[in-house]
């Protein structure tokens, strides 16, 4: 299900009754992509009302304008969502990691593309607060080699099967064959 535009500006979103139907028709969706659009606390309550908070697996957030309350409201309100692309240049406290674990205790993928300010903190609250089996970070300057040990300490070292650090200086390649063995 997807409510997306990549012309201009951010869209934002104001037909709620068209929304709302077109979400209660997709029977079948199973993830939900809000890429480009500015996403207000009125649309994620009413998509969470729909059928698909109950279905969706996977939320996309590619350039996404969305306030840190609303992504926890929306993210706790997503009953059957494991994977989370975050939002390009995401920045966040790792008490969001925490409290996002605590919304969704069941969430297993983690994707950061281009320039997060995702820091060791933050990889440590998803880490010892989830049982990740993928995590993929991209493009991220915050980061320290002491990353690869944190995750090693914690429970996601036993769950995680795919994991990518693609221009992310911190994570050298022998960080990651240590990640691997």
């Amino acid at each position: 299900f997807e409510v997306e535009t990549t012309d201009g500006p951010l869209y934002e979103p104001s037909r709620f009754d068209k929304i709302e139907a077109a979400a209660r028709q997709c029977v079948g969706a199973e993830a939900l992509n809000l890429g480009w659009c500015a996403v207000s606390a009125d649309l994620a309550e009413r998509l969470i009302r729909t059928p698909l908070q109950s279905r969706i697996k996977s939320l996309y957030l590619n350039e996404t304008d969305i306030s840190q309350p609303t992504f926890l409201r929306l993210v706790a309100g997503l009953e059957a969502l494991r994977e989370i692309v975050f939002p390009d240049k995401f920045s966040a406290s790792p008490e969001f990691y925490t409290s996002l674990a605590r919304a969704r205790p069941s969430l297993k993928e983690f994707q950061f593309d281009e320039g997060s300010t995702l820091d060791d903190a933050c990889v440590a609250a998803m880490c010892e607060n989830l049982k990740l089996e993928a995590l993929h970070i991209d493009d991220n300057n915050t980061l320290t080699h002491a990353v690869v040990d944190i995750i090693l300490r914690s429970p996601t070292a036993a769950t995680l099967s795919f994991v990518s650090f693609s221009c992310t200086p911190g994570v050298s390649s022998a960080g990651i064959l240590r990640l691997a063995r």
